[in-house]
């Protein structure tokens, strides 16, 4: 008798999508009203150039990735932790993957510093309207921060189920 085999754990493609559009769009329609604010009539055009931009280089680095996969299956076919690393190291090196690394983690640490702050502010602003005590926003920076550390400590979203 045959056995079963054994399904992953991974998330669903609907799943995948939910997370990767509510990551790269959710900081960036927040901020686009000020954003064009600022630019002024130049953000009309600068907005359809960068959102092709964005288009552009998300195909070009699902490619990369198809072509890593066709010729190392047995390397990058199933779990890969950090893709764009191993794009840049079989293209650039291990200096490129080394470099490609840092970037990742700058721009992480950058986008959820000002995702804190974004939480922080909004909800300082409705803790202050309601309490009779006084939160400022450091206070609520701290108190966000702290709620939030417990969830990196996740190897990824589908560690959260």
């Amino acid at each position: 008798m045959e056995e079963a085999p054994q399904r992953k754990k991974a998330l669903s493609m609907g799943m995948t999508a939910f997370f990767l559009i509510a990551q790269m769009a959710g900081a960036g329609f927040l901020a686009l009203p000020r954003a064009l604010a600022n630019t002024g009539w130049l953000g009309i055009f600068m907005l359809p150039l960068f959102c092709f931009s964005v288009g552009f280089v998300g195909t070009r680095l699902g490619k990369s990735w198809v072509i890593l996969e066709e010729r190392w299956p047995k390397e990058y076919k199933g779990r890969v932790r950090q893709p764009y690393k191993l794009i840049a190291e079989r293209s650039m090196g291990p200096f490129g993957g080394r470099v490609t690394q840092i970037l990742v983690l700058v721009k992480l640490f950058g986008s959820s510093t000002v995702h804190m702050i974004l939480i922080s502010e909004m909800v300082a602003a409705v803790v202050q309207e309601q309490a009779e005590f006084c939160l400022t926003k450091c206070h609520v920076i701290l108190i966000v921060g702290a709620i939030l550390i417990p969830l990196t400590w996740l190897g990824s979203p589908k560690d959260l189920w």
